[in-house]
């Protein structure tokens, strides 16, 4: 491992709120990753169920080549968003094959606009 590859380790304190503000029935969520307890105190007032307090819990975070990484969570798609991504990607081949045949970005941007002008119609 080279010196600029060092991971660094550090104690954080992250506030956490409940996803449904209402009743409390969500998942919990970091709002704040902060370097002392005291700031994610302050920060965690009136964020939680019904404006109470979130709670602080003590965490790791760690840099790695420059970026510090901590608690997160990770947001997985819906069955909406998994159709836009395959038809994101269709889009980006097909582009990528006209451009290929020699198709200028112009004429891509004219085809497309032509296309949802005949859709509006």
């Amino acid at each position: 491992m080279k010196a600029q590859d060092e991971i660094e380790e550090q104690d954080v304190f992250v506030v956490w709120r409940n996803t449904d503000l209402t009743e409390g029935r969500g998942t919990l969520i970091p709002v704040a990753v902060c370097l002392t307890e005291s700031t994610a105190v302050r920060l965690a007032w009136r964020v939680d169920v019904q404006g109470a307090n979130g709670p602080v819990k003590k965490q790791r975070a760690f840099k790695i080549d420059g970026l510090w990484y901590a608690p997160a969570q990770i947001i997985y798609p819906t069955m909406e968003d998994d159709q836009n991504e395959q038809r994101r990607k269709r889009r980006a081949a097909i582009q990528e094959k006209m451009l290929k045949a020699g198709i200028s970005l112009e004429e891509l941007k004219m085809l497309e606009q032509d296309i949802r002008d005949a859709d509006q119609a």
